[in-house]
């Protein structure tokens, strides 16, 4: 049985916006390769930055971490042996993937039998073991060690997330249809934040995450006062956990185009920002939610203000006031509704779909 289906039988999470440092403050070669990094594929990426400003610097990095294999985790601390070696497996499965992707695969097959290895001679020895349970098996066996772990798939990736800290809180989060109640647990200590953080130096990392009884919060990321958290952490987390109840079929770009539209019908300081940041990080052929979601939120935002941006990746945002952008941002909500329930609300995906006339119409009744 492939991990990846594995995975599933462990726990479905759709994860926060991954935050990623303001590009104003990255050189044009910082750009590429985060972007390259988020999209799991630095096989070319000396050919992609080459003769770019800041080149030099990205390529020593890159070197330091993928070629010489300098991750940065501190592996060696993790007192646990087992714990240990499965971290280690997903380190060389991080850098095998990253660098060649095409293979993603075959080194998916390669890291499920190193972790059937590991059960076999360290946790289960002696005992009947169904390789069925392989992530259950090793999640139980290291919480029993003291950490917080977590299995997923930030797409395209396999995930591996290692903690010691849990506080859990309680928020009422309002959203455009509902108020919802939730646990939040904040969690810190990190061997592990998983692969994008890994990948991109610590420049970008997931926020949190979203399981149908609780959410998950990587709060010493946020300003617990700003938009950043408010909105863009507990509404769109707060979105997937009322989307788990009232579509619990739906999948990850239906999910994250739901929730980055609830971003936007909230947002008002970091609003434009968000708008800029869902264009630049859009790809439309993505096999990750986010980027899929961002490229399909973008396109229909731009449909929906009825901005003609031919030729230019981002359009005039600043020519619609906030409220007019909210009102579109909702609006595009309640036609996800419609189109769900006509599809039936066990629908896997919706998409993406282009925004009708109507909605184009109805938003812009307000300019």
């Amino acid at each position: 049985m492939k991990i990846s289906v594995l995975i599933k039988m462990v726990i479905v999470v759709i994860f926060a916006p991954l935050s990623v440092q303001a590009n104003a403050e990255q050189t044009d070669a910082q750009r590429i390769y985060i972007r390259q990094a988020m999209l799991g594929d630095l096989e070319n990426i000396s050919e992609k930055v080459s003769g770019l400003v800041g080149a030099e610097g990205v390529l020593q990095k890159f070197d330091a971490k993928f070629v010489q294999n300098q991750h940065g985790i501190a592996v060696g601390q993790i007192e646990d042996s087992v714990t240990r070696a499965v971290m280690t497996v997903f380190l060389d499965y991080w850098r095998s993937a990253m660098l060649a992707p095409d293979k993603i695969s075959a080194l998916e097959d390669v890291l499920e039998q190193k972790l059937v290895n590991i059960v076999r001679t360290n946790i289960v020895t002696g005992q009947n073991f169904d390789p069925k349970n392989l992530l259950n098996v090793i999640a139980t066996y290291i919480e029993g060690q003291g950490y917080g772990v977590l299995f997923g798939r930030t797409a395209p990736l396999l995930e591996l997330m290692l903690w010691q800290k849990n506080d859990p809180h309680q928020y009422r989060v309002v959203l455009t249809d509902s108020t919802e109640a939730v646990d939040v647990v904040h969690i810190g200590g990190f061997v592990s934040r998983g692969w994008a953080y890994y990948a991109t130096h610590g420049v970008s990392s997931t926020g949190g995450w979203a399981t149908p009884k609780q959410l998950f919060c990587v709060c010493d990321s946020y300003d617990q006062q700003s938009e950043d958290f408010k909105v863009s952490y507990l509404k769109h987390e707060g979105r997937h956990f009322a989307d788990y109840k009232k579509y619990p079929k739906l999948q990850s770009a239906s999910l994250e185009y739901r929730a980055k539209l609830t971003e936007l019908a909230f947002s008002q300081e970091t609003l434009y920002g968000l708008l800029t940041r869902f264009t630049n990080h859009g790809v439309a052929n993505a096999q990750g939610g986010h980027h899929l979601a961002n490229w399909h939120v973008a396109n229909d935002m731009k449909a929906a203000l009825m901005l003609n941006n031919e030729g230019d990746r981002n359009p005039a945002w600043k020519d619609r006031s906030i409220l007019e952008i909210q009102n579109a941002a909702r609006h595009l909500l309640k036609q996800s509704d419609k189109k769900i329930s006509d599809l039936g609300s066990k629908v896997a995906e919706h998409i993406i779909h282009p925004v009708s006339t109507e909605a184009q119409q109805s938003a812009s009744a307000s300019h």
